[in-house]
């Protein structure tokens, strides 16, 4: 392994805080889920945007105790998770209408990771990825320490079979124990994904065309629509789950190998700054996107809502800036490089 993080990992993140944003598009703006390039654009971002992230996370991942892994998992990921959405519980409250039963859903949908009966959701419900990967880490964590990679099998079968079985657990538990395998493909090729751009040119873009290939053949035969999108959260996986696994490795895998290309000095501190702020990004950009463009901005084209997201994403520059200095829990006291 690597003494350090590879800066192509750092721009892979941003590659999919990116296109976290630009799939939030149309939910944040309005946008009518009607079959158009734009939304069949997003429905094939929804494919693997997730499993993305929980590959990467599970690519940076050490093994350490289970007591650590709680420790570090409140520190770096349920505290902000609570404390951001804490600041946005007022401000949609009041955009919204304030009502005790609205502050109360709210507060349901923040204990539950939105997956409680009556609970809702508010613009920091990307977040929920936080709660999520904080069950993911502890039980791979006690997985790992109990049986090793034996261990692991078994979380991944057990996630595995939950694909079939459909949305049973509270605490989007159901969802963790999928994302789980994500994080499993993650750990399991670490080196690889750590030492991509080590390898050749050629073999870089060969990788990435076979990705993008094998993501073209699932996604045909997933037939994906506006109503049938692949999302791992409301545990939706299409007509053949298996082929979820093979569009979230497929499109982590492409996305990976193509910031490899970016050059290692590109706008350094920039992808820095901002791969530590993931946090603050994805519990902050609902809000940016309500505030500043739902009201005026609704249009049904993919430049625009290209644009957007690039506009979105930098405008939570400054908010990360600001997390580190005077507020640094909000962004699990992640240091800026």
């Amino acid at each position: 392994m690597t003494a350090t993080r590879p800066n192509h990992i750092d721009y892979a993140k941003v590659i999919g805080m990116y296109l976290v944003i630009f799939y939030h598009y149309a939910y944040y703006t309005g946008v009518s889920r009607e079959p158009s390039l734009l939304w069949n654009t997003m429905a094939i971002v929804s494919s693997f945007i997730m499993p993305y992230f929980y590959i990467i996370s599970g690519a940076l991942y050490r093994p350490v105790s289970v007591t650590v892994a709680i420790k570090k998992g409140w520190t770096q990921l349920l505290k902000p998770y609570l404390l951001i959405n804490m600041l946005v519980l007022p401000l949609y409250t009041v955009a919204t209408g304030i009502s005790l039963e609205s502050i109360w859903r709210q507060l349901l949908g923040i204990v539950s990771g939105v997956d409680l009966l009556n609970a809702t959701g508010n613009w920091a419900t990307p977040l929920w990825f936080c709660f999520s990967l904080f069950f993911v880490k502890v039980l791979y964590s006690l997985l790992y320490s109990l049986l090793k990679w034996v261990g692991i099998a078994i979380g991944c079968a057990v996630g595995i079979s939950i694909m079939y079985v459909g949305n049973i657990l509270p605490l989007l538990l159901d969802t963790s124990l999928v994302g789980f395998v994500f994080f499993a493909m993650g750990h399991v090729l670490s080196r690889p994904l750590m030492n991509m751009k080590d390898t050749g040119g050629f073999v870089r873009a060969g990788i990435i065309l076979a990705a993008l290939v094998l993501l073209a053949i699932a996604l045909y035969l997933e037939n994906i629509d506006s109503q049938h999108l692949l999302i791992i959260r409301l545990i939706q996986f299409g007509p053949y789950p298996l082929l979820y696994l093979l569009c979230g490795f497929a499109g982590t895998i492409a996305f990976i190998a193509a910031a490899t290309f970016i050059p290692s000095g590109f706008a350094k501190s920039v992808f820095l700054t901002f791969s530590n702020g993931l946090i603050i990004v994805l519990g902050f950009h609902g809000t940016v996107y309500h505030t500043l463009f739902s009201w005026w901005l609704s249009f049904n084209n993919t430049l625009v809502a290209a644009v957007s997201a690039a506009v979105v994403l930098m405008l939570c520059y400054p908010l990360i800036l600001l997390a580190a200095k005077y507020w640094p829990s909000l962004m699990g006291n992640r240091r800026l490089s």
